[in-house]
């Protein structure tokens, strides 16, 4: 909860930054009439890349994976395979660490 006040806080420093900068551009363009001005991105554009910078994150979603059991019918090992393949499109997992995360999800008979 403590980052989340500090992104707040953070998102409202930018924003008055913002803002004080757009009245010193309106204010510099009545004394200074067709100088080049700097076009700012919109407010919510600002915040959604401030919190990817502080954070580091792109903010989708967790994708559950199951785990697999084993099971003598085929289709359910199949199942868990698609999905599986699934998970590793979307995390975008290198070739070398799949292996190693599958078997963290296999238990009981299919661990053995």
């Amino acid at each position: 909860m403590e980052e989340v006040r500090i992104l707040r806080e953070r998102i409202q420093e930018v924003e008055l930054s913002k803002r004080r900068d757009i009245e010193y551009e309106e204010e510099s363009e009545e004394e200074h009439p067709g100088e080049l001005t700097v076009d700012i991105p919109p407010l919510e554009a600002s915040k959604d890349i401030l919190i990817k910078d502080i954070t580091g994150t792109n903010f989708k979603p967790k994708m559950e994976v199951p785990l697999y059991e084993g099971s003598l019918k085929p289709e359910d090992l199949i199942d868990w395979i698609n999905v599986m393949d699934k998970y590793f499109e979307y995390e975008k997992v290198e070739n070398d660490k799949k292996v190693k995360f599958v078997v963290t999800r296999l238990k009981s008979h299919a661990s053995l």
